[in-house]
């Protein structure tokens, strides 16, 4: 997904779901959350939510007293709902998408900060995508220093992109607190 090539990644996805039944549960659920992704982004939202319906029956959050690190543990009930926010976001409904990880933003655990990031980061996404350029810079804003601890790269490139969409607004403090912070990552 992340080096442009989305019919590829599904494709890499279904191979992966052929394994599926030796998987811990949340691997499987994993599975169906990158899978989901990957097909909301070729266009097949509907197929998308399905997945990620399903990807709840295996969330890590569901099958309590597996210890953190186990494969697939960062896919909780939450993660999956970002997800789908992200999915709503690729289908054109981001004021939907902003409901949705509104309310799966507090169930990200601390530990998982890049995922919390990422949260943010497409929280932001579907602000600007809802034409709400001030609300996408201080949630963008708000993710930055996350994504700086985390040392994420990917983050903070696609941080970097969000603010050459909202760049057009500088005129707006929000915007323009957003775009000098982004600076020192230049």
């Amino acid at each position: 997904m992340t080096s442009g090539h989305p019919a590829q990644a599904v494709e890499q996805a279904e191979a992966a779901l052929l394994y599926d039944q030796k998987l811990p549960a949340p691997m499987r659920a994993a599975l169906r959350v990158q899978h989901a992704h990957s097909l909301a982004t070729t266009g097949e939202h509907r197929a998308a939510l399905r997945l990620l319906d399903a990807a709840h029956r295996w969330a890590a959050d569901r099958h309590p007293g597996k210890p953190e690190g186990e494969h697939g543990s960062y896919c909780t009930s939450g993660y999956i709902e970002v997800h789908r926010g992200t999915c709503l976001r690729l289908a054109q409904r981001p004021q939907e998408a902003i409901g949705v990880i509104d309310e799966a933003l507090p169930t990200i655990p601390r530990r998982h900060r890049q995922d919390f990031a990422s949260a943010l980061l497409n929280k932001a996404m579907a602000h600007a995508a809802a034409n709400q350029p001030e609300q996408a810079a201080t949630t963008a804003h708000h993710a930055l220093p996350i994504a700086r601890r985390a040392g994420s790269r990917r983050l903070l490139h696609q941080l970097a992109h969000l603010g050459t969409a909202v760049n057009v607004h500088q005129q707006l403090p929000e915007v323009r607190a957003f775009l000098d912070d982004l600076k020192k990552d230049t």
